[in-house]
């Protein structure tokens, strides 16, 4: 009634409130959770943008200052929803923005909690019943009781939505024809003039919902209809062929949100923007509000259980620093005996080396004079020819001789010169050159022995034929000639 209801504004919500519950009553309704639809008289309907490079932090109150510049009502008499919407680029951000008015929400909010009810989102009628036509592009009429909805739907979006309240006093659908004709008319001339691209051709469907259905020829003979198909706006769910489903349009659209299908051949509306203020949103259960006292009490259980294991684990360092200590004392004891194990073994390697030293030099000395006795039995065994004659015999005896003086000076002066820090290891002596293997503490140690060498006059050329590192001492071989 127009005292309860009038222009979609709740005016005796108690009343209202108590109708609802009766109603939830009779069909036995046990839910409380529930949609609520608002209708769209007085509300307007906008696509914004902005570029892409806006930050999410603050799209928000980039929306808000926009709809201040566009809508021609103050933000404080409405409620301001939106939905982000395909852009047509990738240097765009666009938004489907609804402004709603809050004397009307209100009022539908404080009844249905008066009902004992719990709105859980909220739609806006003229949207709901545009969630229902799949065509690319579509005139929608939905006249019911003392208002009708017409809405422009082009590529899922409803562009252009217009919602009128009809004269109380005109009951009979022959009264309100003329005024909804004149409304389709005017909705189509405004969109074709603000969407040259797209504009309204005579294949646009006409698709009509409430009682103008079964009456579309009536719609037809009225003058100045465009001569658009028109048919009826069809429900997605199967009913009934006693439930008068046209009469419900705004409640199906409803139901099928969260249900419409998304293909390449389907071409529903996009638009499913929850309308229901945030101060009337009801409170989300939150992850974080559930986990937060859950880890607090684990985080104290286990601080407790960490502080038992902290002592425990203290109480055994503390023995085991004193094993510790004892341990410790033990090592350094056995490294002071390490130690002279070390100075011992050095001192046993260097007499090793002096003695291998002196024994090769014995037996290169040892080889050579056999040399000279083996030549000297080659000499008295030889037949003595004519020729030879006793000078020659002096002659060689001498050369003999002189050779084992030289032999023994050389020797004398290669080991005499190795000073502390280079040892001889091995001497090859031969006719014209000795070979002197030895190993010494450094390089410079090696020069300045071959320089000793050179120095004593008694070799025409002394030369270093080779040095290498061993770990800490190098390995030498110096090459003597006369």
């Amino acid at each position: 009634e127009q005292k309860v209801v009038r222009d979609g504004v709740i005016l005796d919500e108690k009343t209202v409130a108590e109708e609802i519950k009766n109603l939830f009553q009779v069909t036995k309704t046990r839910k409380k959770k529930v949609v609520v639809g608002l209708s769209g008289i007085n509300s307007i309907f906008r696509i914004i943008s902005f570029p892409a490079g806006v930050p999410q932090s603050m799209l928000e109150e980039a929306i808000v200052n926009e709809a201040q510049r566009v809508l021609p009502i103050s933000m404080d008499q409405v409620y301001l929803s939106y939905q982000r919407i395909p852009s047509i680029n990738n240097e765009e951000l666009r938004f489907f923005m609804a402004a709603h008015p809050r004397n009307a929400t209100d009022a539908l909010i404080n009844t249905i909690i008066l009902a004992g009810l719990k709105p859980q989102l909220m739609d806006l009628a003229p949207l709901a019943v545009a969630r229902l036509a799949n065509e690319p592009r579509a005139i929608i009429v939905n006249s019911w009781l003392t208002y009708v909805d017409i809405i422009v739907l082009s590529e899922g979006l409803p562009l252009v939505i217009r919602t009128l309240s009809l004269p109380v006093d005109s009951t009979s659908l022959d009264e309100k024809l003329p005024l909804i004709s004149e409304e389709i008319a005017r909705t189509v001339a405004f969109f074709n003039a603000s969407y040259a691209d797209k504009t309204l051709d005579a294949s646009t469907p006409l698709l009509v919902g409430g009682d103008l259905v079964d009456n579309e020829d009536k719609l037809k003979e009225i003058p100045g209809v465009p001569e658009y198909p028109i048919s009826p706006l069809r429900s997605p769910f199967i009913f009934n062929e006693e439930f008068p489903a046209s009469q419900y349009m705004v409640n199906i659209g409803m139901s099928f949100r969260g249900q419409v299908p998304r293909a390449a051949n389907n071409y529903y509306s996009l638009i499913e923007l929850d309308a229901l203020p945030k101060v009337y949103q009801p409170p989300t259960t939150s992850l974080r509000r559930i986990l937060v006292p859950v880890v607090i009490a684990v985080a104290l259980v286990g601080l407790y259980w960490g502080w038992v294991i902290l002592q425990n684990t203290y109480d055994k360092t503390k023995s085991m620093q004193t094993e510790l200590g004892q341990v410790q004392a033990q090592i350094i004891a056995l490294n002071a005996n390490m130690a002279n194990l070390n100075t011992n073994s050095r001192t046993l390697t260097d007499d090793l080396n002096t003695r291998e030293t002196e024994v090769t030099a014995g037996m290169n000395q040892a080889a050579f004079q056999q040399d000279l006795i083996d030549a000297q039995k080659e000499v008295n065994i030889s037949p003595i020819g004519e020729a030879i004659t006793a000078e020659a015999m002096q002659d060689l005896l001498d050369g003999l001789t002189s050779r084992l003086v030289k032999t023994n000076v050389d020797m004398g002066v290669i080991t005499d010169l190795a000073k502390p820090g280079v040892d001889v290891v091995n001497v090859t002596y031969s006719s014209s050159e000795s070979t002197i293997n030895g190993i010494a503490s450094s390089e410079d140690s090696i020069f300045t022995y071959a320089r000793a060498l050179r120095d004593s006059g008694q070799f025409s050329a002394v030369v270093v034929s080779s040095i290498s590192n061993d770990n800490d001492s190098f390995s030498f071989t110096i090459i003597t000639s006369w």
